[in-house]
């Protein structure tokens, strides 16, 4: 397997950047917020927030955030439909974004980024939990060998935040990063793959990621897929993402 590929398509959540207090928090805090402001007393946790998330269609946490709204009066989290593009124009929608994006990024950032007050003041950004999942001496000594790029369903403008950071922009330049604004269609299509394979200039590639969307886009842009979890997805599965190591150098 080392010499058949040539380039390493990254997922960033879940892959790169440990999210489960960032943006996993930031679902949970947008729709209890919302439910209390509109006179509900039923509240979510983690459980529902993991269980949806690992549902096919519900990469985007906006539309993850939607869902749990429209879905907590019913007792059971069953029958449930990706979000269309139609209840992403409604007002409960966008109401919905605005939130998660104050609680995500912090009243001041959110301020910077959208250049307008943000509706709740003195929240602190959620992005500032999140923490390295992979090693960078590991990705550098796989910069030498491979193409690296990344495909993300995060706005361009948060993933390029997170990658300075933790000053990841030398090994992943921007130019390699294909995030939710270079696509018309999102994962599980195949187009962010396929977008960051051409930008990367891979012909033989791999395409790691944490979710079931994530292998179903692999498979539909004829990649080898590499699963970061305890299920059985993909063609191979891993429990942490620094095994990549064995595989591959």
């Amino acid at each position: 397997m080392k010499n058949k590929f040539d380039c390493l398509i990254f997922d960033m959540d879940g892959v790169l950047i440990d999210v489960s207090r960032s943006y996993r928090k930031a679902i949970e805090n947008t729709v209890n917020y919302y439910l209390a402001k509109n006179g509900s007393s039923n509240k979510i946790s983690q459980k529902e927030v993991n269980y949806l998330k690992n549902q096919p269609g519900f990469n985007n946490d906006w539309d993850t955030s939607y869902r749990l709204v429209t879905l907590v009066n019913k007792e059971t989290l069953t029958e449930i439909f990706p979000v269309t593009d139609e209840e992403r124009n409604t007002n409960i929608f966008q109401k919905i974004k605005v939130l998660f994006q104050i609680f995500y990024l912090g009243s001041e950032l959110y301020k910077s980024v959208y250049e307008k007050k943000a509706l709740l003041a003195g929240v602190s950004g959620l992005i500032e939990r999140e923490s390295l999942l992979i090693s960078k001496q590991l990705l550098n000594r796989l910069k030498q060998k491979y193409s690296l790029a990344i495909a993300t369903g995060r706005p361009r403008l948060e993933a390029l935040f997170t990658l300075k950071r933790f000053n990841l922009l030398p090994i992943f330049p921007a130019e390699t990063l294909v995030a939710m604004e270079d696509t018309a269609r999102a994962k599980p299509f195949p187009d962010p793959m396929i977008e960051a394979a051409k930008k990367a200039g891979g012909n033989s590639n791999v395409y790691i990621g944490d979710s079931p969307n994530d292998m179903e886009a692999a498979e539909k842009a004829g990649m080898f897929s590499i699963y970061v979890g305890q299920d059985i997805l993909g063609d191979l599965q891993i429990n942490d993402v620094n095994q990549l190591e064995e595989i591959f150098l």
